[in-house]
C-alpha cells in the first residue's frame, strides 16, 4: 500500500491531463484501481512553461544563461523581455548586449517584499574596470533593473560604464530597489549623450568611497533624470576622478516627484557639471539633501560652471544644501518656491555657509515667507529678510550671507485654507473656524493671529473681504460676524468658534497677521462655505389657569412665558381651540358678551412683548388671528413673549363650573 499511494501522488502532481482512474500493480501482482479527480488550477500553474511573460519569466541561476536569455525575443503580448534572476551570480563576461525592451529582476523569493537580503547579487570578479558590462547601442529601448545587489565584500568591482552601458538615443533606464557598492569602476550610469531618461523607483542605496580605481561621476551623460513618487535614494559618491556627481551631455532636468527623498553626500568639487543648462525640481512633500563631505576632492560649488541654475521647490518640499567642508560657492541660483517646508543652507563647522554667488528667492506660492540666518553660537535676532509675500523676489548677496553659518526661507506665515463647521442644539448655534496647515517659524519677533470673517454674502475680490472684515458686524449687505485668535506655537491650527449664528448660508474666510514692532503683513484672504441648519426648539407654559371671581372680568396675573430655543425667527399663531370631554358643556365660548347672556365665556390669549401687545380671541374650532407672534433667536431680545389668559363671564357665579381647553398651536419660521 505504500508503494500505491506513492504512485497516485506522483501522477496527481505531474500529469497535466484529467485524471479519471489510475491501474497500478500491488505487492501480491494483482491489479489495483484507484479514483483521482480532475487537476486544479494549482497544478496547472506548477506546470507553466518559462516564456519571457511577466507572469512566466525566464529563471536564470548563472550569468552565462542571462547571456543567452538575453538574445531570446520578445513574447508575443508582452511589452518587454522578462527575466528573473533567482540567485547570486558571479561573472567576469563583458560586452554583454542589450537591444530590446526587457525587465531583469533579481528578487529570490517573489513572495516576501524587496529588501537587500531578498535581492540577488552580481558579483564582478575581472579586472577590466573600464570595459562595459552590459550595453545597448539599441535606440528607443526600455531597461529595467531591479531588486539587485552590485558588488560584496568580496566582489568590489564593476565597470566605469556604468550597470548598464547606453551608446544611443531615446533609452529609458529604470532602477528600482537597486544597492550598488562599488570600490572600483565605481560609477553606476553612464551615457553617451544627453537623449536618454535615467528613473529612480523603490528604495535605493549607492555608495562609491575610494579614491582613483576609475571611480568617477554618480551619472554621467544622462540629461532627464526623475526621482520617482514616492521613492528614497541615497548617494555616496566621494572619490578623486572627475568633478561632479551629475555631468549631463545637454540640457537637463533633474526632478525629485512628489514626496519623493533623494539624499546625497559627496565628496567631490561640484554638485553638477553640466554641457547645457540645467534645472532641479523638488515636487510637493519631497526632499532634497545634498551634503558636501569631507572628502578625495576640495572645493564646494554647486554648478562648477559659471551658469544659472533654476531651483523649484513645490508645497512642503524641503530642500538643504549643507556642508561639513568649505563653504558653498552657489554660482546664480535661482529658486522658485511654492510654499515649501523650507530651502535652507547650512554649516556644521564655523565656516560660513555660503562663500559666493547671488541667491533669488521667488514666491510663488500664497504663504508669506521671510529669510532667517545664524551665525557661530546661535540665531541671529534679526532676520535677513522679514517678509518675502506671493509674486515677490529677494536677492541675497555676499554682504548679507557673509559669516553666516546657515541660512533659510521659510514661512513667515502659511496656510493652505480654512475649514468650517455648524454646531447646533438647543440655544446653541455655532460656526467652528479652523486654519488648515498654519505654518510660521518661533520667531519671537513676530506676533501671530487668525482672521476671520463670517458673510451671508460671497466676496470675491481680497480687498472686499479686507473691507468687509474692517467694518466688523452686519453691515447694509449682509450679515457678518467677525473674529480672531491669537497663535502661539510654531504649528497651531486652532479653531475659533461663532456662537449665535443665525440659520442660512454662509461665506467663512480665513487668513493670518503676523505684527512686530514695525510691521504688519497678512496672507491672502481663503474661502469655504457652511451652512447653520434651522433648529426649532420653544419653551411654552404647558397649563394656565383662570378663575372668574364674584366680577364678570377674568385677569390672571401670573407670570406665564413662550420662549424661543431657536437660532431662527420663529412665528407662532394658535391654529385650533378643541374643548376636552371633561369641560362643562354648558359653557360656551363666544367673541363678546350680549346683555342677558348666561353660561357665555368671552376668553382671550394675551401677549405681551417689549415692543408690543396683543390679544387673540379665543374660540372652538379653527382660528385665524391677524396678529402675529414673532420671536426672535434666543439670543436676541424680544426671543420671549409673556401670555395670560383675560376676558369675561357672563355668570350665574353662585356655582362653580370647570371649563378644560386645549390649544394647538402652529410655530413656522418667518
Amino acid at each position: 500500500m505504500f508503494r500505491l499511494k506513492i504512485l497516485i501522488l506522483i501522477i496527481l502532481m505531474f500529469l497535466p491531463i484529467k485524471i479519471f482512474a489510475v491501474n497500478v500493480s500491488a505487492d501480491d501482482g494483482s491489479t489495483l484501481q484507484s479514483e483521482a479527480s480532475e487537476s486544479n488550477d494549482l497544478v496547472g500553474q506548477s506546470l507553466a512553461v518559462e516564456d519571457g511573460s511577466e507572469a512566466n519569466p525566464y529563471i536564470v541561476d548563472n550569468y552565462d544563461l542571462l547571456v543567452t536569455t538575453l538574445q531570446k525575443s520578445i513574447p508575443s503580448g508582452s511589452n518587454a523581455l522578462h527575466i528573473n534572476i533567482v540567485k547570486d551570480l558571479t561573472y567576469s563576461n563583458v560586452y554583454t548586449q542589450i537591444n530590446k525592451n526587457v525587465v531583469i529582476d533579481g528578487i529570490k523569493d517573489a513572495s516576501q517584499p524587496p529588501s537587500k537580503q531578498n535581492a540577488s547579487t552580481l558579483n564582478y570578479s575581472g579586472t577590466a574596470y573600464t570595459t562595459p558590462q552590459l550595453y545597448t547601442s539599441s535606440a528607443g529601448v526600455n531597461i529595467t533593473l531591479k531588486n539587485i545587489n552590485f558588488g560584496s565584500q568580496s566582489y568590489q568591482g564593476n565597470s566605469y560604464w556604468g550597470i548598464v552601458q547606453v551608446n544611443s538615443t531615446n533609452v529609458t533606464l529604470n532602477v528600482e530597489n537597486i544597492n550598488y557598492e562599488i570600490n572600483y569602476g565605481g560609477q553606476p550610469f553612464y551615457s553617451s549623450s544627453g537623449n536618454n531618461f535615467l528613473n529612480f523607483s523603490g528604495t535605493n542605496y549607492f555608495k562609491v568611497n575610494q579614491s582613483g580605481n576609475y571611480n568617477q561621476e554618480f551619472s554621467e551623460g544622462f540629461s532627464t533624470i526623475n526621482f520617482k513618487e514616492g521613492s528614497q535614494t541615497d548617494i555616496y559618491q566621494n572619490s578623486s576622478e572627475s568633478l561632479g556627481v551629475f555631468w549631463t551631455k545637454s540640457d537637463a532636468k533633474i526632478k525629485i516627484e512628489n514626496n519623493a527623498q533623494l539624499a546625497i553626500s559627496s565628496g567631490k568639487t561640484a554638485l553638477f557639471y553640466s554641457d547645457g543648462s540645467l534645472s532641479l525640481d523638488v515636487g510637493d512633500n519631497a526632499s532634497f539633501n545634498y551634503t558636501k563631505i569631507n572628502g578625495y576632492q576640495s572645493g564646494n560649488q554647486l554648478m562648477y560652471q559659471n551658469k544659472v541654475v533654476p531651483l523649484y521647490a513645490g508645497q512642503n518640499a524641503l530642500v538643504n544644501f549643507n556642508t561639513n567642508n568649505t563653504a558653498l560657492n552657489a554660482g546664480s541660483l535661482n529658486i522658485t518656491a511654492s510654499d515649501p517646508n523650507q530651502v535652507s543652507f547650512g554649516s556644521a563647522t564655523s565656516n560660513p555657509a555660503i562663500a559666493a554667488g547671488a541667491l533669488n528667492f521667488t514666491n510663488s506660492g500664497t504663504g508669506i515667507y521671510q529669510i532667517i540666518s545664524e551665525t557661530t553660537g546661535g540665531k541671529d535676532v534679526d532676520p535677513l529678510v522679514s517678509s518675502i509675500s506671493s509674486g515677490n523676489t529677494a536677492t541675497l548677496t555676499s554682504a548679507q550671507y557673509s559669516g553666516k553659518t546657515s541660512l533659510t526661507y521659510l514661512p513667515l506665515i502659511s496656510i493652505s485654507g480654512i475649514t468650517a463647521s455648524a454646531e447646533v442644539d438647543n440655544q446653541k448655534s455655532d460656526i467652528v473656524a479652523s486654519l488648515v496647515d498654519f505654518v510660521a517659524p518661533s520667531n519671537l519677533a513676530w506676533n501671530y493671529q487668525a482672521n476671520y470673517l463670517i458673510s451671508s454674502v460671497q466676496l470675491k475680490l481680497q480687498t472686499e473681504i479686507q473691507s468687509a472684515y474692517q467694518l466688523g458686524t452686519e453691515s447694509v449687505d449682509g450679515i457678518r460676524y467677525t473674529g480672531n485668535s491669537n497663535l502661539d506655537s510654531v504649528i497651531d491650527n486652532r479653531t475659533t468658534t461663532f456662537n449665535n449664528i443665525l440659520a442660512g448660508k454662509y461665506y467663512v474666510y480665513g487668513q493670518v497677521t503676523a505684527t512686530n514692532n514695525s510691521s504688519n503683513i497678512s496672507t491672502n484672504w481663503y474661502e469655504t462655505t457652511v451652512i447653520v441648519p434651522q433648529y426649532f426648539a420653544t419653551i411654552f407654559t404647558k397649563q394656565l389657569a383662570f378663575k372668574a371671581p364674584t366680577s364678570s372680568v377674568i385677569s390672571d396675573s401670573s407670570d406665564y412665558i413662550i420662549q424661543s430655543c431657536s437660532n431662527t425667527p420663529t412665528n407662532i399663531t394658535i391654529a385650533y381651540l378643541i374643548e376636552n370631554s371633561n369641560s362643562d358643556s354648558s359653557i360656551e365660548l363666544v367673541k363678546q358678551l350680549s346683555q342677558g347672556d348666561a353660561n357665555k365665556l368671552k376668553l382671550d390669549f394675551n401677549v405681551e412683548m417689549t415692543d408690543k401687545a396683543f390679544s387673540w380671541n379665543l374660540l372652538p374650532g379653527a382660528l385665524n388671528n391677524s396678529d402675529q407672534l414673532i420671536l426672535q433667536p434666543y439670543w436676541q431680545s424680544n426671543n420671549v413673549a409673556h401670555i395670560s389668559l383675560g376676558g369675561e363671564y357672563s355668570g350665574p357665579f353662585n356655582k362653580i363650573k370647570n371649563v378644560d381647553y386645549s390649544l394647538i398651536f402652529n410655530i413656522t419660521d418667518t
